[in-house]
Formats: structure tokens, sequence, C-alpha cells
């Protein structure tokens, strides 16, 4: 007995010191790896790379193409509200496609000016007449909405009554708005933009808001965009951003077709990693029209951007008529991310998660920084390999990579498939590692690491190579090209404009030769 009691004291006595010695370590890591820190750390690295975006669309702005001032009007400009009589706001809400609520401190609409078409805003002013709030305004069933509208309203008051200095952009960073779907009897997936303005003229008693909804950018959800839509602040991490797409609905000028003859046209597909850029001739579409234009000294080269925010590999199979409809002599693909969540998830769900009392383990310890980070060698046994995700990509990806690669053939012209960017976080310093590792955020079955979903990227440019050399695509290596952190991307897979200009130039690159004998090919 007095020996089992000893092996049961040492037992126990060991399992206390190594609990000790582990959630020191835990704590050591989380103080270490504390966002306010690495914050710190990536904060004139993001500001730097912010500025120079700055600077690059300040000294194009004068050369760069203009959007139609009609289509630029229609975009509220939340300043001149202020000043305006009753008749001009009514006048702002027709000329703005839109709705103005004139709303007090705690969200209660004073008064209504709607426009009088489109027929969706005729029926949003509707819904405005019916509802004394602006927390009524959203989806009658999910009341979290109204409670995430009236949020940002306080919100944008607080920063009205006490204005902070702009601070670099990181992931999930706000706009100055928020969009929401509100259901309309004959528009059930209408969505629109809130924006708000605080504002007090002199002799007012107590300020007052406008918050002004107009349709948003999509005609649904990832489903392409709008035609002939404008707005500025399109995305946060850039300092400037102006947005607008032509009468197709792409984030493009106006495309001819037919297609003129001896006009070679190149489309570009894929998510927000290809529609990204603070202007529409900032994005790799018409940075390689650029490149390729001056290389073949001709303008009869077009580099069509054709990306959708949002648009995953297999969803852009459900609209890729739209693309062809445009006549490419080549069509370019570059995405990954947007198919990764369902990707990761179901690899999960196939191997580490297969029972519940796996997942109930996992749940625990993945939320372990010091297991996780620290002991990736081995923690990485527990997780999904790379054949696994490249199994998976195979079976969920490829069959929609080869219907889009044989569609384009059938129509005589040429694919070519992109490996897809990540931060190079193995040859980053520590901070700026951890900084990205923080910042990764992709909704799975159980907390991923950034070095899982770049294992998964890594399968997935992988299978890409070999996709290319059996359907006879052209392969491009963007990702084998970019490498750096803070300073090219603003979160793991968004660029600054120094990686969108590495992305087109290393396109440039690969398929300068292609083009010339294709464009050969067709003049014979």
């Amino acid at each position: 007995m007095n020996r089992v009691a000893k092996l049961i004291f040492w037992a126990a006595a060991l399992l206390f010191w190594v609990s000790v010695v582990f959630m020191i370590c835990e704590h050591w890591e989380r103080a270490r790896t504390h966002h306010n820190k690495l914050f710190d750390y990536a904060s004139p690295i993001i500001s730097e790379a912010e500025r120079q975006d700055k600077i690059l669309f300040e000294e194009t702005r004068n050369t760069s193409p203009r959007p139609p001032a009609e289509i630029e009007a229609k975009y509220p400009v939340p300043e001149t509200l202020e000043n305006t009589s009753q008749a001009g706001l009514q006048a702002l809400a027709e000329q703005w496609e839109g709705l103005i609520l004139h709303c007090d401190m705690e969200g209660g609409i004073l008064n209504r000016y709607g426009a009088s078409h489109p027929e969706m805003t005729v029926q949003l002013a509707r819904k405005a007449n019916e509802v004394p709030h602006l927390s009524q305004m959203t989806d009658r069933k999910h009341p979290e909405y109204g409670a995430d509208v009236l949020s940002r309203f306080h919100l944008a008051v607080d920063e009205w009554r006490h204005p902070k200095p702009p601070q670099p952009h990181v992931y999930g960073s706000l706009g100055p708005y928020i969009d929401y779907v509100i259901p309309l009897p004959d528009f059930p997936d209408a969505g629109f933009r809130f924006m708000f303005h605080p504002f007090q003229k002199p002799g007012m008693a107590s300020p007052e808001v406008f918050v002004i909804l107009i349709p948003w950018r999509w005609r649904a959800f990832v489903g392409g965009y709008r035609p002939d839509y404008y707005e500025t602040d399109a995305y946060p991490q850039y300092p400037k951003s102006e947005f607008w797409t032509n009468s197709r609905g792409f984030r493009d000028e106006e495309v001819t077709v037919p297609k003129p003859p001896g006009v070679y046209r190149i489309v570009c597909i894929g998510g927000s990693t290809t529609v990204e850029g603070p202007r529409n001739d900032l994005t790799y579409p018409k940075i390689l029209q650029q490149l390729l234009r001056d290389h073949f000294n001709t303008n009869a080269i077009e580099v069509i951007n054709c990306g959708v925010d949002g648009g995953s590999i297999r969803g852009q199979v459900f609209q890729y008529d739209e693309c062809l409809a445009l006549e490419p002599d080549l069509v370019i693909h570059y995405n990954y991310v947007n198919d990764t969540g369902d990707l990761m998830n179901s690899v999960l769900k196939k191997t580490v998660l297969r029972s519940e009392w796996r997942k109930n383990i996992l749940d625990v310890l993945v939320k372990s920084q010091f297991l996780t980070r620290r002991l990736r060698r081995l923690w990485s046994p527990m997780m999904p390999t790379k054949t696994n995700y490249r199994e998976e990509i195979e079976a969920m990806l490829m069959p929609s990579l080869k219907e889009l690669c044989e569609r384009t053939q059938a129509r005589g012209a040429r694919f070519a498939l992109s490996s897809f960017a990540y931060p190079d976080i193995a040859s980053l310093p520590e901070k700026e590692k951890y900084w990205f590792r923080n910042i990764f955020a992709i909704p799975l079955a159980i907390q991923m690491q950034l070095d899982d979903y770049i294992l998964s990227a890594d399968a997935f440019n992988e299978a890409a190579r070999a996709f290319c050399e059996r359907e006879g695509a052209y392969y491009i290596p963007v990702s084998e090209g970019i490498k750096g952190g803070a300073n090219i991307f603003t979160d793991t897979c968004h660029m600054h404009m120094s990686g969108i200009q590495q992305k087109a130039r290393i396109m440039f690159e690969c398929l300068k030769e292609k083009i010339a004998r294709h464009r050969a090919e067709k003049e014979q």
C-alpha cells in the first residue's frame, strides 16, 4: 500500500507541475503575442504601405479613367445634407435613388425622404413609413440585424463627438457604412447600404443624424454587381478608394461586344483578390493591360476585370456565361480563399473530427496558443495533412475548374490558372509572423491556425500546376513570386498596391510569349 501511495503521490505531483509549467508557458505565449503589442510592431509597416498606396492614388488621379458623371452623382455626399431644405432633401433622395432618414440621437425617425425610383427604393420608403425607429428597418425575423445597425449608428455618433486620428487598417476595420439585406415584397433579397451622418447646426438644441440608405453594389449577394454603380471608400484597407461598374456590372470600363477586329481580349475571373485595388485602373487586370500594351506597342489588347467580391471557384461556374459573352481570347483565374472555409471544414470532418469525442478534445486543445504555435511539430500530426487537402481539392474544386477550362477552350480561347499567394510567414520576423497568425480568421468547425490555411493553399497550388499540365492550360506562379509580409499583404490574402503590381508583373512575364504566339496564330 505504501508503494502504491507513493506512486499516486508522484504521479499527482508530476501532473501538478506539468500543469503549472503549461499554464506559465501559455500565459507567456499570450502575453508576448498580445494583439496590441503586435499592432505596435506592425503599425509602422502598415502605415508606410498605406502611405505609398495613397501617393500612387493621388499621382495617377488626373490621368486615370473616370466613371460617367451621372453614375458618380448617384453616390451620396452626406455633408451636403446639413444646410439643405426639405425640398432639397427630397431632390437629393431622387438623385441618389435612395432614402434619407432624419433621426434623433436615439435612432428615432423624425422625417423620411424617399426617391420615386427605382421600385426597390420605393418599397423601402413604404417600409420606412410604417416604422418609428431605425432598428426596425432591417429584417423583422432577425432583430439582431437591427441591433447591429443601431450599434453602428451610435458608433458613428461617438466618433463624430470624439474624433480619433486615423489608424492603420487591420483585419476587420469598419468602413463608414454597413450593408444589410432588407426583404421587400417584390425583392426578397434586396440589399441596402446604411450611411450615417451626425451633425449639429448653430442654434440647434441637440445633434441629429441623417441616415442614408441606397441600394448596395450587389445584384444578389456574391452574385455579381449592379450595373452603372459608383462608391467611394469601397475598401477600408486603402486610405482612399473608388469603385465603379460598367453597364454589364463589371469593375471596368465599357466593353464593346461583338469584340472589334484585331483586339486581343483577356478576361480575369476570381474573387476580391481579383477585384481589389483603390481604383479601377489600380487593379491587377488593368496594370497587366498596360504592361502588355507597352510591350506589344498597341492598344488592341484589353484586360477586363470580371472579379466579384466573395466569388468562389464553384460559384464562378454559374456566372461564367457573362464572362464568355465578352469573347475572350484568354481567361485568367486567380482565386482560392473563398472556397477555403468549406474545403477545410470538409477535410476536418473526414479526418480529425470523425467522432464527437475527438471534436470535444480538440475544441479544448486548439484554444491553446502555446500548443498550436510553439509546439507546431508536435501539433501537426493531429491536424489534416497536405495530402488530405490535396484529395479534397481534387474532389471539390477541380471539377469546377475543369468545367471552366473546357468551356473556355471550346470557344477557341486559352485558360490560365494562377497559384494563390499568401504572406511568406516562414521568412518574416517573429513579431510580424505572429501578427499574421493573430489576424487569421476563417470560420471553421474548430479553431485553426494560419499555418493550416497555408498548408491547404500549398496543396491547391500543387494541384493547380498538375491541373494545367493535364488540361493544356497555362500555369502562372504568382505565389512562388510574391514574398513578403505587412508591406505587401493587408491581411492573409489581400494586397497593398506593391503586391498588386507584383502580381500583374508576374502574370505579364509568364504570359507575354504565350500571348505573342496566340496573337500570331489568330492573325494567320
